[in-house]
């Protein structure tokens, strides 16, 4: 698959310039500005946290989102990965609390499926992410 989706990437705010400066070498992602998450407390709801989070829209091929998910978000981090389609463009994220070495989906009908990633090459990745993404 050679054209490009969007996606929305829910990051911790220190890793935003590491995103940024991956990016700057690679022209086949744009990124657009940050915006601040909004913590559960300021919308009427307490929770603990951690970080401070950030959300970058993005315009990537698949080839670069499945590269960056498996040598960075999984395999580097050593975190798994949401991946929700509820959302216009699909939220990814690597602050959700998943398992390290698994991908949690959430379907545009809120049921969840987990899908357990190789982190062997990106090429294993792209088949499970195009049957992911083409349903968003």
């Amino acid at each position: 698959m050679t054209s490009t989706i969007n996606f929305r990437l829910n990051i911790p705010r220190a890793d935003l310039v590491e995103e940024r400066g991956t990016v700057e070498v690679d022209d086949s992602c744009q990124l657009g500005e940050a915006t601040p998450i909004l913590h559960p407390e300021r919308r009427g709801i307490s929770t603990a946290h951690f970080v401070d989070p950030v959300t970058l829209v993005g315009v990537v091929t698949l080839a670069w989102l499945a590269k960056r998910l498996v040598d960075h978000w999984l395999r580097s981090k050593e975190q798994g990965v949401q991946i929700d389609l509820r959302e216009k463009p699909p939220a990814i994220s690597r602050i959700a609390g998943v398992p390290m070495g698994f991908l949690v989906i959430i379907h545009k009908d809120g049921h969840a499926e987990t899908q357990r990633a190789t982190y062997d090459k990106p090429e294993d990745l792209m088949p499970l992410l195009e049957q992911i993404l083409a349903t968003a």
